[in-house]
């Protein structure tokens, strides 16, 4: 008993000098504002996976061009609608259209292509390295 009592009273000690209010009202405004930014990049994601979908359904296209041995016939730039691109004409079917980064913008582009593997299938690379 007599070393069950000063555990006891530790115990007790501790329970009763750790209830103090905490403040947490920099912590709530900290996830406030993230939740702020996260939604305004919510439609710039938005808007870059539409466009990398539609870059990837073109890509799909010349690797399917490639391997039914279409050829290209034309290559022509267009201005409008913005921001403007390239159509890639083939001898058969309808052409691909390649649209430009908006407003001229640059960047650190992935090369992402296709390249003839031995065996006989083409895969995806990027920057020259198979994927």
């Amino acid at each position: 008993m007599k070393k069950f009592l000063p555990l006891l009273l530790t115990a007790t000690l501790l329970a009763v000098g750790g209830c103090t209010k905490y403040d947490d009202s920099a912590v709530w405004e900290a996830l406030y504002k993230q939740q702020l930014e996260l939604g305004a990049q919510a439609s710039r994601i938005a808007a870059l996976e539409a466009a990398m979908n539609h870059n990837i359904t073109v890509l799909e296209g010349l690797v399917d061009a490639v391997q039914r041995q279409r050829y290209i016939t034309d290559v022509s730039a267009f201005t409008a609608p913005e921001p403007g691109g390239y159509t890639i004409s083939f001898n058969t079917g309808a052409p691909l259209m390649l649209w430009h980064g908006a407003k001229g913008e640059t960047g650190a582009t992935p090369q992402i292509g296709v390249k003839l593997h031995t065996d006989g299938r083409y895969y995806w690379t990027l920057n020259g390295q198979w994927l």
